[in-house]
């Protein structure tokens, strides 16, 4: 009489493209779920589908290409502040707190914002 296995369901979860089916398949290739036979095809068909060529980037500023994660990240221009301009800050939320009064939340489009400084829709463009 064969022996009783348990068996559990396994449930992978994640956002788009975030390597749900590799972590899957390589899973089932490290508990033996794949013949040899089948690895070995594949891994013959591989050194010959290469696919990721690198990548390139035409910008203003000049080209920029590469292959590896990093120097995509280091290829990223920062963006350009406009110092130079009146202090404009769009709001997106106004949260009043007890102790310390109403702190308005919102991006720095264009100026500089510096600390103690008192804002008032005169001296600065608030967009709501």
């Amino acid at each position: 009489m064969p022996t009783e296995t348990t068996r559990i369901n396994v449930v992978i979860i994640g956002h788009v493209d975030s390597g749900k089916s590799t972590t899957t398949g390589h899973l089932v290739y490290k508990c033996g779920g794949v013949d040899p036979r089948t690895i070995e095809k594949f891994e013959k068909a591989a050194a010959q589908m290469p696919w990721f060529k690198g990548w390139k980037i035409k910008r203003r500023e000049g080209n920029a290409n590469g292959r590896t994660l990093l120097e995509v990240l280091d290829s990223i221009s920062p963006p350009v502040r406009t110092v130079n301009k009146p202090l404009r800050l769009p709001l997106q939320d106004v949260y009043k707190i007890g102790g310390v009064g109403t702190v308005p939340v919102g991006k720095i489009e264009t100026g500089v914002l510096k600390p103690g400084m008192r804002l008032t829709p005169s001296t600065a463009l608030l967009v709501v």
